[in-house]
């Protein structure tokens, strides 16, 4: 090739990448935006170039009290990041707002301090272990918009005392509730039709322990984790449930 046909495709070539720049999309508002304690963090969801929305997740592991943004650099504020506040030991509430819809893996877990949070209507999905081992959260209001809680999401939350699942739900999945040892009652809807492994399962430890567990399970019937005593009935619903669902029941 001469350096005539060189330099004309070399000129085409500019010409393509121009075309192509032309027409790609501008990418909205900046990458990370950090507030306080709290990083946001732009999600191009369908990967076209342009952000659709903000994750959040911790900056700060000595925060106390978190109140999450609904809106950053023009994006709704959609999503708590997977181990976004993992092991913040001294943070005792959380404000959450109405864009939120999903609270992603271990989201909370092991915020021992943690005695105040409230869940807005607008959350769909609740992370694996998202709530594990948060030792002071005594209850917690699932909202109905609420169609998906992930496998030992209130797992070891040890003074978790009541719980209500709403009929959005259709399966209580694996140890979602295991070792919740104070847990008195849960009413589980009609809606659910599997209970999954070791959904409310102790530990061996508590037996020995003799600390007596019952459980409020729909319609007021008693289950005893300690003596047995009472009637258990499932609704009629249920299809399936998983192993090791009620062990420890002695």
């Amino acid at each position: 090739m001469n350096i005539k046909n060189k330099l004309a495709a070399v000129l085409t070539a500019l010409a393509c990448t121009a075309s192509i720049m032309a027409v790609m999309p501008v990418i909205a508002g900046a990458e990370e935006f950090i507030d306080g304690a709290l990083t946001y963090v732009s999600v191009d969801e369908d990967s076209d170039g342009v952000y659709d929305y903000a994750k959040v997740r911790g900056l700060n592991n000595s925060a106390t009290e978190i109140e999450i943004l609904p809106e950053v650099n023009g994006l709704p504020v959609k999503s708590i990041a997977t181990n976004a506040f993992k092991g913040y030991s001294e943070l005792t509430s959380v404000i959450i707002p109405d864009s939120i819809t999903t609270i992603g893996d271990y989201a909370f877990a092991m915020c021992g301090s943690l005695t105040n949070i409230t869940l807005p209507d607008s959350i769909t999905s609740i992370g694996s272990r998202a709530f594990e081992n948060c030792g002071n959260l005594a209850d917690i209001i699932i909202p109905e918009s609420v169609t998906h809680i992930a496998s030992g999401a209130f797992s070891t939350c040890v003074n978790l005392t009541s719980i209500v699942i709403p009929e959005s739900i259709t399966r209580i999945e694996t140890c979602t509730f295991s070792y919740c040892t104070n847990l008195e009652s849960i009413e589980i809807p009609e809606s659910v039709v599997s209970i999954g492994s070791g959904a409310f399962k102790e530990t061996q430890w508590l037996i020995y322990k003799m600390i007596d567990n019952p459980l409020v399970i729909v319609n007021d019937i008693l289950i005893d984790g300690k003596a047995c005593e009472g009637d258990v009935i499932i609704p009629d619903g249920v299809k399936s449930i998983g192993e090791w669902a009620f062990s420890y029941c002695d």
